[in-house]
This record gives structure tokens, C-alpha cells and sequence, in this order.
């Protein structure tokens, strides 16, 4: 529903929050590429990527993550990407999917 996730918060096992066995020495920073518009509904009742995304990991975070950078980017619409020589900084890049990825499906009987 929300796309693609590639990401370091720690091993995950099950479906328990993410492990984190050593102190982070930083928070966290991320990249969000934006391919997308939610459809209206979506964006009426959560938000567009950018502030679903935030709920999102700010709700997950593991213990001993008191913050996190998000770094929005809109690669579908403003053609907008994170320069190649700050690409370091991150320590994942979250891939937002398709608007359309999410709409409601009717399941045939």
C-alpha cells in the first residue's frame, strides 16, 4: 500500500518492532524519492507521501531512536533527486510507490 521500503532501523522478527542491538550514535536520516500524489481520499483523511511517511516511521521507531530526518524528494512531478555527493549522509531511501497502488479493491466471490 504505501511502497517500497529499504531500510536500517534493525533486524525485524515477526511481526514485533524492529531489534536494535547497539545505541545509534546519530539519528537516523532518510531519503523519500515521491513518485506519486495519493488519490484524494487518501490525502483527505492522511496526507500526502511525505506526511504519511513521518507517522509512519515516528510510530515504528525501535528504542534508543529518539528522532529521524526525512528527506522528501518529488522525482515523478519536479524531477527532483538528492545530489550524488550528499548521498552519503543517508542511511536508507524510501521508494513512496503509486498513488494509484493504493486505491480500494472490490474482491470477486
Amino acid at each position: 500500500m504505501i511502497g517500497h521500503v529499504i531500510f536500517r532501523w534493525g533486524q525485524l522478527l515477526g511481526h514485533e518492532r524492529p531489534h536494535v542491538t547497539a545505541m545509534a550514535t546519530k539519528d537516523p536520516c532518510l531519503a523519500l524519492l515521491v513518485c506519486d500524489i495519493p488519490i484524494s481520499a487518501v490525502v483527505r483523511d492522511y496526507g500526502e507521501y511525505p506526511k504519511i511517511f513521518e507517522r509512519f516511521f515516528h510510530a515504528s521507531r525501535p528504542e534508543g531512536i529518539s528522532a529521524f530526518t526525512l528527506d522528501s524528494y518529488d522525482v515523478r512531478y519536479a524531477m527532483e533527486y538528492p545530489k550524488e555527493d550528499a548521498l552519503g549522509i543517508y542511511d536508507g531511501v524510501v521508494i513512496s510507490g503509486s498513488g494509484e497502488s493504493i486505491r480500494p479493491v472490490e474482491l470477486k466471490r
